[in-house]
């Protein structure tokens, strides 16, 4: 009798064991899974707040979190949220060269036994009141031999409801030779530019070329140019 008691008892205190081993876990809860940027002009800086929670009764371990292109930057969080606490994690997109549709993604990895990796999806739209006719949104001047000089043209149209003024350019790039007069481009018109570049060093380069406009809303376009410099 003793003994059926004693083990009535273990088996008892096993399950209180494991009940409890079951449900001492983290668990990670994200307030949005989807975040709307909405219409922004190129060059902007978007900036949004994601809110990690641990709703669960153990310690919830952030391991890893990622971003999908280097456009896209996150701000550290805390290493690990304990039961019930919370914390920001600050997600930043800059827009320089691009166009049209954007979506983005931030991959958040944790110790959290149901869903070890938690993904949170950026859409947006990117203007611009100059945007290219080849709807690119940079331009790829393939491999060109270093010291060699090569002229390129782009042609920008305006795709507001006003006139745009192009007043200047910055090129901070030694390798970039480019210079524009003051004009002024009518809406739905066009207007060509040329820029010449000469490679200094091999491998993968990208440049950019900042025209300077009179738009309050946009006052610099970005041109991006992708190149490689080969022997």
């Amino acid at each position: 009798m003793k003994h059926l008691f004693l083990t009535a008892a273990a088996v008892i205190a096993l399950t209180a064991v494991s009940n409890v081993s079951a449900v001492s876990q983290p668990k990670l809860a994200v307030d949005s899974l989807t975040i709307h940027w909405g219409l922004m002009y190129a060059g902007t800086m978007k900036m949004s707040r994601i809110t990690l929670t641990n709703t669960g009764n153990d310690t919830l371990k952030i391991l890893h979190v990622g971003t999908s292109c280097g456009c896209t930057t996150v701000k550290p969080t805390k290493p690990a949220l304990l039961p019930g606490e919370s914390d920001t994690l600050v997600v930043q997109f800059n827009s320089t060269g691009y166009q049209g549709d954007v979506k983005k993604y931030v991959d958040i990895e944790t110790n959290d036994p149901a869903s070890r990796s938690v993904t949170v999806t950026f859409l947006g739209r990117v203007h611009t009141i100059l945007e290219p006719t080849t709807f690119s949104s940079y331009i790829w001047l393939g491999g060109i031999p270093i010291g060699k000089e090569f002229t390129k043209s782009f042609t920008l149209r305006n795709a507001s409801d006003r006139p745009v003024t192009v007043k200047a350019a910055d090129v901070h790039e030694q390798e970039i030779s480019f210079t524009t007069k003051r004009r002024t481009i009518m809406p739905a018109d066009s207007a060509t530019f040329t820029f010449t570049i000469t490679p200094q060093r091999t491998g993968l380069a990208s440049q950019k070329i900042i025209l300077k406009t009179d738009n309050l809303i946009q006052a610099e376009v970005a041109v991006l140019i992708t190149f490689s410099g080969v022997k």
